[in-house]
């Protein structure tokens, strides 16, 4: 079964423009085309929800209700992403949908109304800024962009706004005073091992021979030179030697082929993390290629267990624990919103 993916970026301005309790929702916020009407019209046939003649009461609470003709303009901008016929989708689907997202609306437009309880404000600035940055500086092709949908810009620059008032309500109210003690970062680093463990990591050497944009006769060429430098670095041959004798790395070659100090594990492309990891210590890998042409490399050291002592990791681990503490704040926030305002699901599917 499919399911809708409504957490997206664009979901996410249009989620706070409800109406109070008893009023009809204005049409004006929306872009009803005909190809919206049509779809809805198609829908009608597996759920009764999407008939727009009809005013469903799917979402209530003291101070406003959502209806199905608030939520299915976001049905219609989520049915638009996906390359499936509108018949495919079932009743549970569609009606699902609707329901999630009037009570995701309600929701986050009680704190909204929270917030603005609060003293939360934004000034027209603000909105402006945050318009241009989700627009990348260009607000005319964003705003023909949306308008194409079934938003209006209004709208949006509406929902914009509410949401930069609870943003700034979460950060200035709900987690403010949110710390961190000492006791709780020693206690996490105790019962979490996994966190100060040490990444492995290598101090190596590599001979690289280029082959990009070279024919592949040219190129069998340098894999028979690599196979012979090869040859002569398990002999005993000194490797640093050799990477300035043969290496066509300008970067190391003069330093004897050594790449810094430590590579960690993951920070390279895959083929010489699995070279350099796989090789042990002292020792010389095989041959491999990566997109730049053939290598070898000689792992000069290789550190692959350990364990990061407290002061090490302790910002690491503060921030983790911030984190954790700030999302269960802002979920006991929204829990005491939702039963202040009443909301509750009125049409169960």
């Amino acid at each position: 079964m499919r399911f809708f993916l409504i957490l997206t970026v664009t979901i996410l301005f249009f989620s706070c423009n409800l109406n109070t309790k008893g009023q009809s929702l204005p049409l004006d916020a929306f872009n009803y085309t005909e190809e919206l009407k049509n779809t809805m019209k198609t829908l009608t046939k597996k759920t009764e929800w999407t008939d727009l003649s009809k005013e469903i009461v799917l979402v209530t609470g003291n101070k406003f209700s959502v209806t199905n003709k608030y939520a299915i303009p976001f049905l219609y901008n989520e049915l638009q992403k996906y390359a499936v016929p509108i018949e495919e989708y079932t009743k549970e689907e569609i009606e699902g949908f609707l329901n999630y997202t009037a009570l995701n609306r309600a929701l986050t437009y009680a704190m909204y109304l929270e917030a603005k309880q609060k003293g939360f404000d934004v000034t027209d600035d603000a909105v402006k800024e945050r318009l241009n940055k989700i627009s990348n500086g260009n607000i005319d092709a964003f705003r023909q962009t949306i308008e194409k949908g079934p938003f209006k810009f209004e709208f949006v620059m509406e929902d914009i706004k509410r949401v930069e008032i609870i943003e700034k309500f979460k950060d200035n109210f709900i987690i403010k005073d949110v710390t961190v003690d000492s006791k709780e970062i020693k206690d996490y680093y105790d019962k979490n091992p996994s966190v100060s463990l040490i990444n492995p990591k290598a101090e190596v050497r590599h001979i690289l021979l280029l082959t990009q944009g070279i024919a592949k006769k040219e190129k069998d060429k340098k894999f028979e030179q690599i196979k012979k430098i090869l040859a002569e670095a398990k002999s005993g041959k000194d490797f640093a030697e050799l990477a300035k004798k043969y290496s066509e790395d300008t970067g190391s070659k003069n330093s004897g082929g050594k790449l810094g100090d430590f590579i960690e594990k993951g920070q390279s492309v895959k083929e010489f993390d699995n070279a350099i990891f796989n090789t042990k210590e002292g020792q010389v890998s095989d041959v491999f290629e990566t997109e730049y042409g053939f290598h070898i490399v000689k792992v000069d050291k290789l550190i692959t267990n350990g364990k990061k002592k407290l002061p090490d990791v302790k910002d690491q681990i503060q921030e983790i624990i911030k984190i954790e503490k700030q999302n269960k704040a802002i979920d006991k926030a929204k829990q005491d919103i939702e039963k202040k305002y009443n909301i509750k699901v009125a049409k169960v599917s």
